[in-house]
């Protein structure tokens, strides 16, 4: 069973094309990644907002911030990301989106003469395949969880405060 042709890149069959399309859509994705990473650095959204400290990682933070999620008050604290949210987001930038770079170079066949110590660390070119699908339905899972997220604590609310910015308190839509 195919995807059909209007939810493809080409829009036939045509595995060739197809991967073609996939390795300029990940040296855009890969430099964007690190574009991204350059900024959170250099405007210190990683060290303020971001990076975690042994007190995220316990139990009763994750209550406290599950707990603020369901009232739908942001009642977390001062900072602009609460633990569970930091944790995911760490993940995410640090580990998955990372991960789908280094195990996609790594199963690339002219990849691995530049870099044969790549496809070494992950297994072989067979497991860095298998990681990078992994990797992928992880990063699929965050936006389904995400997206849901999104919509139980009001859609309009959410979009007006990221494109406005600032705290959910200063947005009154």
């Amino acid at each position: 069973m195919r995807f059909p042709g209007w939810a493809t890149i080409p829009g036939y069959y045509n595995l060739a094309a197809a991967r073609d399309w996939h390795s300029i859509a990940a040296w855009v994705f890969a430099i964007g990644l690190l574009a991204i990473w350059i900024a959170m650095l250099v405007n210190r959204h990683f060290a303020r907002d971001i990076m975690t400290s042994p007190r995220d990682w316990t139990l009763s933070a994750f209550k406290r911030s599950v707990a603020s999620h369901r009232r739908k008050d942001g009642s977390e604290g001062e900072a602009a990301y609460n633990p569970v949210q930091k944790i995911a987001y760490g993940i995410v930038f640090g580990i998955l989106l990372p991960m789908m770079v280094f195990t996609g170079l790594a199963i690339s066949p002219g990849f691995e003469p530049a870099a044969p110590w790549l496809v070494d660390i992950l297994g072989g070119r067979q497991s860095a395949r298998s990681l990078h699908f992994l990797f992928a339905w992880a990063l699929f899972g965050f936006f389904a969880i995400h997206l849901a997220m999104v919509l139980i604590s009001g859609p309009l609310r959410q979009v007006w405060t990221m494109i406005a910015g600032g705290s959910r308190e200063q947005s009154h839509v």
